[in-house]
């Protein structure tokens, strides 16, 4: 059985491809919030964080490898018994929306949200979802691929 502190999947393959031949152990571990993630690499007590949109702030404790390994696809994440139609951002308007703390979804989209839209930050995207079922919210933001990821452990 695999530690749950250690991440899995392409990104942590790929780091390990990059830099072992050059002697550089990898230690790809889950150290809890998007938030906490972000803090301590701006503190310098982490090396590296995967799939951070670039942003004014980020820019400012993190250098950024361009162009980037892949691109993340966004989701606007809704429970099925309660859909509606969404084609552009301010289909969002008037809705309450949730996405983990000091997320990005790239300055463009942070700008409108800010702006436009009321989105609660929480600590885990399993809230959000939660919250969502039960019609707390009635949107969720998140990454496509890590969104159905943690939706088939739902």
């Amino acid at each position: 059985m695999e530690s749950p502190d250690l991440l899995n999947g392409a990104v942590p393959h790929f780091l390990r491809e990059l830099v072992e031949p050059l002697g550089i152990k990898v230690n790809v571990r889950n150290i809890g919030s998007w938030a906490r993630v972000q803090r301590l690499a701006e503190l310098g007590e982490i090396d590296l964080v995967a799939g951070a949109f670039i942003t004014a702030e980020r820019l400012g404790y993190l250098d950024y490898i361009l162009p980037p390994m892949m691109h993340l696809d966004t989701n606007v994440w809704v429970p099925r018994r309660r859909m509606y139609e969404y084609r552009h951002w301010p289909d969002l308007e008037g809705k309450q929306g949730s996405t983990l703390i000091d997320n990005s979804f790239g300055e463009r989209f942070d700008s409108f949200a800010a702006d436009h839209l009321d989105i609660l930050g929480v600590r885990s995207i399993h809230q959000s979802y939660l919250m969502a079922d039960i019609g707390r919210i009635d949107y969720v933001l998140y990454e496509l691929l890590q969104g159905r990821a943690k939706l088939a452990r739902y």
